[in-house]
């Protein structure tokens, strides 16, 4: 039996504009932190408050502090500093702790991208010269 050729596909074939993008979720028992989260942190320490942060991303203050607290929860550790009412309002910021994760976070998103942005080039022949045998073992169908 006669094999067909296969057609060599290319970068050009789908256009320049085609790219991968990874969202990076972390899981223990089920998924539990991701770019939404990642967010939210980011705009509570920025603004200094929860419910700013959730009304900036169009979030319930009580979808957002439940966010929040499962987070918590499946981490082991507070990732907010609270304090409450008074003359000048509560009011949020991150912790010691919450700002390293969150840090780290971001850092391991940006090189899974990179690697992501790496890979999609050697499997799609994106690269003048890129090997497409360099990107087997990674998922790539031979």
């Amino acid at each position: 039996m006669r094999r067909k050729k296969e057609k060599h596909i290319t970068g050009n074939e789908f256009g320049t504009a085609l790219r991968p993008v990874v969202k990076l979720r972390m899981a223990k028992q089920g998924l539990f932190f991701g770019p939404g989260t990642a967010e939210l942190l980011e705009n509570i320490d920025a603004l200094g408050s929860i419910q700013e942060a959730c009304a900036k991303m169009d979030l319930s203050y009580s979808k957002g502090s439940r966010i929040i607290k499962n987070t918590e929860k499946e981490l082991g550790f507070a990732l907010l500093e609270r304090w409450s009412g008074g003359a000048s309002g509560g009011g949020a910021r991150l912790t010691s702790e919450g700002r390293r994760f969150l840090d780290a976070y971001k850092a391991l998103s940006v090189k899974v991208q990179q690697s992501a942005e790496a890979l999609f080039a050697m499997c799609f022949a994106l690269t003048e010269g890129a090997d497409k045998s360099s990107a087997e073992g990674y998922g790539g169908q031979e």
